[in-house]
């Protein structure tokens, strides 16, 4: 600033902005040079946009973001504060600015929110610039930071990092990963065998057989899934990443036959699982549930040699719709596809003698009425045995 201010007074014509520009150009030349600051040199590589920027003001959290120097793993342990340089989120080894305002997985859905609203991919290149482009751009941004670093606390003690760590490698553990296979398969069937306990219209024979029905699938678990799959996780084979695999109704109405359940007792319609969940129908249904409903179906026998219909009706009689309520669901929908296009067809042949060209001048309600007692007239042959059905005839004629 001394300098600037000596070459003001040196400098004839306007000596003030002459004065400025040398004095910026100067200190772009040091800030390129400098061995110091390259992350900050990162960000605001253009000093003068910076010093001339029209809005937007530092605050605690910016300062950390611009300079590097904060709630950052790799910053902490520079000065024995941490015990490892790596990300707590996401076990990147090396948890600097970067790494946790444009990388970590954990503050993901802050900064894609950001990057929607923008318009733009942030990074560190393009990032200041935004922020200098408008009011809004900054406060948004500053927002994000904001966010992601109040949140990205490191505040804890050794004794919580040790436990946290201990937890982490629990879960990793392959001990772990069957222990919560085994949890599900009989969480599968318990949770299907209390909701059935709890509903009061069954009789207590009926309890008692899903109870030993259970007991007996839960053995056979035991015999000959648990420790097949024990060896499988003791050894070297296979993936343990924990995952829900995400696979036209008509193709599932394969494993609806229950005459063909003994068939899926051992060997589970996985494809026609599949395909119902690709199907335009899939977002209605719980799948997981409907895996678990169905396993228990197909194994017990008060639902042997029963279709679709009576299976619909029999879970709707004994008050089991709470048990097996996806079952239910695709019962249900199952009943509503049609088989053939026979009553299509016969529907057009019936409209086509009724809408004939000496009765092309009917509206659109009389020809729909119409339709309606012409393709259900064997209903309409019953009604009329009934003789309140006259008068209901004549009641909603007088009413037009």
């Amino acid at each position: 600033m001394a300098i600037e201010r000596k070459n003001i007074l040196e400098l004839r014509g306007n000596p003030r902005d002459q004065a400025i520009d040398e004095t910026m150009r100067t200190w772009q030349t040091r800030w390129n040079n400098s061995q110091k600051g390259r992350w900050t040199h990162s960000l605001i590589g253009d000093l003068r946009a910076w010093v001339n920027k029209k809005h937007g003001s530092i605050n605690f959290h910016l300062t950390q973001a611009l300079s590097g120097h904060g709630c950052f793993a790799e910053y902490l342990h520079r000065f024995g504060k941490l015990n490892s340089p790596e990300c707590w989120y996401c076990s990147y080894p090396n948890d600097d600015a970067m790494q946790t305002i444009f990388n970590c997985d954990a503050w993901y859905s802050i900064r894609n929110e950001t990057e929607v609203t923008l318009g733009i991919r942030l990074s560190p290149e393009n990032m200041i610039t935004c922020m200098l482009s408008s009011k809004m751009n900054w406060t948004r941004i500053d927002n994000m930071i904001h966010t992601i670093l109040s949140n990205n606390s490191n505040d804890w003690d050794n004794e919580a990092i040790v436990l946290s760590q201990g937890f982490i490698n629990l879960l990793d553990s392959r001990q772990t990963y069957f222990l919560l296979i085994v949890f599900s398969k009989i969480f599968s069937l318990t949770n299907i065998l209390y909701e059935v306990l709890q509903t009061k219209r069954l009789d207590i024979l009926y309890c008692v057989k899903k109870i030993e029905e259970t007991k007996c699938q839960l053995q056979n678990y035991r015999l000959n899934l648990f420790e097949k799959l024990w060896e499988t996780v003791l050894s070297d084979k296979g993936d343990f990443e924990l995952q829900h695999k995400i696979r036209d109704p008509k193709t599932f109405y394969k494993a609806t036959p229950l005459h063909k359940y003994s068939n899926y007792t051992n060997e589970f319609p996985n494809s026609a699982l599949e395909n119902l969940q690709k199907s335009n129908f899939g977002e209605i249904f719980d799948f997981i549930r409907l895996r678990n409903e169905l396993i228990v179906l197909y194994k017990s026998e008060g639902f042997l040699n029963t279709n679709s219909y009576d299976l619909v009706k029999k879970i709707k009689m004994n008050d089991l719709i709470s048990a097996f309520q996806e079952v239910f669901k695709l019962g249900q929908l199952i009943l509503t596809i049609s088989s053939t296009t026979a009553p299509v067809e016969r529907s057009f042949s019936e409209l086509k003698q009724i809408k004939s060209y000496q009765r092309s001048t009917q509206g659109q309600e009389r020809l729909s009425s119409l339709s309606l007692i012409s393709i259900e007239k064997e209903l309409l042959h019953k009604e009329k045995n009934y003789l309140e059905f006259y008068d209901k005839v004549i009641t909603e004629f007088l009413k037009q």
